[in-house]
Formats: structure tokens, C-alpha cells, sequence
């Protein structure tokens, strides 16, 4: 197919590939790109050759994008499309093409990121909101990817110019990350471009802890008693604390000292008996440090019941 060529431009959402030849364009194909990306590369290849039937697709072939590498047959690919296009030059081919020049450009506007956050945001020891928004100069439809420590999170397609809210690093997801050097990704991809990708970067460091119930357990009467357990590792250099309240629903509860109680596994009788709530209820706060050993440790559950 003497002076044609084809490219692909495979982004994280959506396997973009076109036919050129040195007087227009032959054929278009887009797929979305899916978890296997040399299957997605073979079925777009096909949708342009069902394009141009009368045509072989044996022309050199042009890859950029993400997913670039994983392209079947591609002779060179490069990382991004810039705006102004790409130039790819190929060599002699072994179907005895010689040199083909195809120029790639931009079809339409690319999406945008709109974050006032970027780079290196310093060290963190609990979860913080990653506000952005989206915005795209031909109103298409936008899929955005939040990644964090290249891992998707989430994959949505946000309203444009709609406040959003990165979801990877809410409190849940950030408790779990483990200390030391995470990076929060977001891609945005509409149906002709990629935008350009917003990365930050920090450090976990989370030396202590506090664990309690967010509603109290409510009781039928006075509780007199109770017994609590945790179970986890800590090191001896640990500094720990467990409290529990018979009167959680008052607005100053009577917090009393149960560490002894739990190292020694009997039951705990509470002093105080009285409330100024109209119920009874328990609770329980349970407090660990790392200590002078700078040790980290876990807890996995905590048990207990009340009399």
C-alpha cells in the first residue's frame, strides 16, 4: 500500500486509529480501550479495514498514547500527541513501503483540569478533598479517571464546569495507604483528545490514633460493668490509653480508665451512676502512639460487652 500509513493514539478511556493517505484521510476507528489493549489495538485495525476494503492494511504503523507499547505491529510510537500534532517518519518497512510521512493533529478541542492543586503537597496525616472540574471547548462528553498510586479509583463522566471532588483519598481510602510516598493521578479524555494529566504527590506519616464508636450503644438501664478486649499488634514502646462511659449520651460523658482491666481480662466495674441524658448508653475511646521506638503497629478488631 504504497504511500498510506495509520496511527493510533491509545488513551486510558478510549483506542482512537486513523488511514492516511498523502492526499486525505481514508479512515477513521475509535473503541473504548479496555483492560486488554493489543485485543482493542486488533479491533480497531479492523474497523479501518472494513472501511476500505479495497485497500491492505499492511502500512506502517504509528502509536502514541498510554497504551502505545502494547500496540500489535506498531513501528514507533511516541508518549503524547501534542497540540499541534505529531510527525512520525517511518523506516523502510518490510512490505517494501519506504518512507511514509503521516501528521497526526488534534481533532477538536482537548478537555481541560481545572485544579488549583499541583506537585508536591507536602506531608499529610489524614485525608484532604482534591476539588477540580472539567471543562471541554466543544461541550463533548468527558471521561475523568482518578488514580491513586496508579490504581483506578474511579471512573465517571462529571458534568462540565461541575465542582467535583477527588474520591481516593476520603478518609477510608487514606487510612488504608500505608506511610512513606503516594501520587494522585487524574485523566481526562473525551472522544477526540486527552487532556493534560494533573499529578500531586505527598507523604503519609501517621504515628498515632484515636478509636471510638460514632453513636453511642444505648442501654435499657444503668450499665454496671464491662469488658473489653483488643486485638492487633503493638510493640511494648507503644503509649496506649482505653477509656469507657456508662453515660455516652450526656454531653460531658464520666470517661473512666479500663487499660488494667483489659491486660488482666476481667470485667471492669464502672463508679460512675449517674446521667444527665434521658438514657442510658456505652462508649468506649481508645487512644495508641507510636512511642520513642517510632514502631508502627495495628489493630484489627475490638470486642467487649456490657452488664
Amino acid at each position: 500500500m504504497g504511500g498510506y500509513a495509520a496511527g493510533i493514539d491509545c488513551g486510558s478511556t478510549f483506542c482512537k486509529a486513523a488511514l492516511c493517505s498523502p492526499e486525505r484521510l481514508e479512515a477513521v476507528a475509535v473503541e473504548p480501550t479496555g483492560w486488554d489493549i493489543a485485543e482493542t489495538g486488533r479491533r480497531v485495525m479492523k474497523k479501518l479495514a472494513a472501511a476500505r476494503p479495497d485497500l491492505s492494511l499492511a502500512a506502517p504503523l504509528a502509536a502514541t498514547g498510554y497504551g502505545r507499547e502494547k500496540i500489535p505491529g506498531a513501528d514507533r510510537g511516541a508518549s503524547v500527541i501534542p497540540s499541534g500534532g505529531i510527525e512520525y517518519v517511518g523506516g523502510s518497512s518490510s512490505n517494501g513501503n519506504g518512507t511514509v510521512t503521516l501528521t497526526i493533529t488534534q481533532v477538536g478541542a482537548k478537555p481541560i483540569i481545572h485544579c488549583e492543586l499541583s506537585g508536591n503537597q507536602g506531608t499529610k496525616n489524614r485525608g484532604f478533598a482534591v476539588p477540580y472540574s472539567i471543562s471541554d471547548a466543544d461541550g463533548d462528553t468527558v471521561t475523568v479517571v482518578e488514580k491513586l498510586d496508579g490504581v483506578v479509583k474511579r471512573t465517571h463522566t462529571p458534568a462540565l464546569m461541575e465542582p467535583q471532588e477527588c474520591q481516593a483519598l476520603l478518609t477510608h481510602d487514606f487510612l488504608a495507604l500505608t506511610n512513606g510516598t503516594h501520587e494522585l493521578t487524574l485523566e481526562a479524555e473525551d472522544i477526540g483528545a486527552t487532556a493534560d494529566t494533573v499529578e500531586l504527590r505527598f507523604e503519609k506519616n501517621v504515628t498515632s490514633c484515636t478509636i471510638t464508636l460514632s453513636e453511642p450503644l444505648p442501654a435499657d438501664a444503668m450499665p454496671e460493668a464491662m469488658r473489653l478486649a483488643i486485638n492487633g499488634y503493638w510493640t511494648q514502646y507503644a503509649i496506649w490509653t482505653a477509656e469507657v462511659c456508662n453515660n455516652a449520651f450526656d454531653a460531658q460523658p464520666t470517661w473512666e480508665d479500663i487499660k488494667q482491666s483489659i491486660l488482666s481480662g476481667y470485667n471492669y466495674p464502672f463508679t460512675n451512676n449517674t446521667k444527665t441524658a434521658d438514657k442510658w448508653g456505652i462508649n468506649f475511646r481508645i487512644s495508641f502512639s507510636r512511642g520513642p521506638s517510632d514502631q508502627g503497629g495495628y489493630i484489627y478488631s475490638i470486642e467487649g460487652g456490657y452488664q
